[in-house]
C-alpha cells in the first residue's frame, strides 16, 4: 500500500535507520502479481473481504517468495520473521521452506485466525499451516506471557468445533530445541501482540 509505504519510509529516514532493506511487494507460494483488496487499514489482505477488506478498493501488486527475498545470506544467524498477512499465512509459508529449514532454525510468529475475519468463515488453511511447522521440526506456542504450547490434536479440534479455545491469534514457532532451552529468552522479547 503506497501510504504505508510512505509512512514506513518516513519513519526510517527520521530515525537514521540506513541497515534495513523494503521490498514493496507482497509475498505469496509463488512470484508473480496479485490484487491487494482494501485500504491502508487491517482489512488489506490478497483475499477479497478478508477482515473487511473492500472490494472496490483494490490494486494490482507484485508478488514473490520470502526464500528469493533471503536467499542463503542468513544461514548461520539468528533470524526472527514476523508474519502478519491477513489470511494468506500458509502460501506465504509455501513460499519459505527453505527459509524454515535454515541453520539455525528461524523463530517466527505468526498472526493467524481459525474463523476471525475469513470471508468464508473458517479459514481453509489454519491447520495445514500449523502442520506446515510440525512437519519442518517447530514447536508452536502462544505469542504471549504464558507460551502455551499448541499441540496437533489442539488444532484438529478447533477445526472440527469451528472455534479456538487458545486466546490468541499470534502464534510463535522457534524450533523444537529452543522451546526446550530458552522459553523465558523469547518470552521476555516477544511482545506487544
Amino acid at each position: 500500500m503506497p501510504r504505508n509505504f510512505g509512512c514506513l519510509v518516513a519513519n526510517l529516514l527520521a530515525n537514521a535507520w540506513d541497515d534495513v532493506e523494503v521490498f514493496p511487494l507482497g509475498l505469496s507460494k509463488k512470484p508473480g502479481l496479485a490484487t491487494l483488496y482494501g485500504t491502508s487499514r487491517t482489512g488489506a489482505s490478497l483475499i477479497g473481504s478478508c477482515a473487511g477488506a473492500s472490494q472496490f478498493f483494490h490494486r494490482t501488486i507484485a508478488l514473490s517468495t520470502l526464500d528469493i527475498l533471503l536467499g542463503s545470506r542468513f544461514n548461520g544467524k539468528k533470524v526472527f520473521i514476523k508474519i502478519d498477512v491477513e489470511g494468506v499465512e500458509y502460501e506465504v509459508l509455501l513460499g519459505a521452506l527453505v527459509t524454515m529449514d535454515m541453520n539455525p532454525k528461524p523463530t517466527w510468529v505468526i498472526e493467524i485466525c481459525l474463523n476471525e475475519y475469513h470471508p468464508d468463515g473458517i479459514n481453509p488453511h489454519f491447520q495445514d499451516m500449523f502442520n506446515l511447522f510440525w512437519q519442518r521440526g517447530y514447536e508452536v506456542c502462544t505469542a504471549d506471557e504464558n507460551n502455551k504450547l499448541i499441540q496437533p490434536e489442539d488444532v484438529a479440534r478447533w477445526v472440527q468445533e469451528g472455534r479456538c479455545d487458545s486466546g490468541m491469534i499470534n502464534y510463535k514457532s522457534p524450533p523444537s530445541d529452543v522451546i526446550e532451552s530458552g522459553s523465558r529468552f523469547l518470552q521476555s522479547r516477544v511482545f506487544g501482540f
